[in-house]
């Protein structure tokens, strides 16, 4: 199945890949913010074959559990969970 940012994103989608090419280090770290269902997260993880660190922030802790369990289920396997809410 297609992820949703290839149908409503492709142009910042072929940038975002375009960036992940020129990337050097051995054990890249990305910060998505607004993470929603984590698609760059795993566009970036399966770039760096689970060899990165991918930090996820939303400002709803349902989206963070969501993208934590869509991760997981593509073969992240190294995961945190960190919530804070703040009044």
């Amino acid at each position: 199945m297609q992820m949703n940012i290839f149908k409503y994103e492709p142009f910042q989608v072929e940038f975002f890949q375009n960036i992940l090419k020129n990337i050097k280090s051995n054990h890249p770290i990305m910060i998505e913010l607004g993470c929603g269902e984590a698609e760059y997260s795993k566009l970036f993880n399966d770039c760096f074959l689970n060899k990165c660190t991918n930090i996820c922030i939303d400002i709803l802790p349902k989206q963070l559990n969501l993208a934590k369990e869509i991760l997981q289920k593509n073969g992240m396997t190294k995961m945190s969970n960190a919530e804070r809410i703040i009044d």
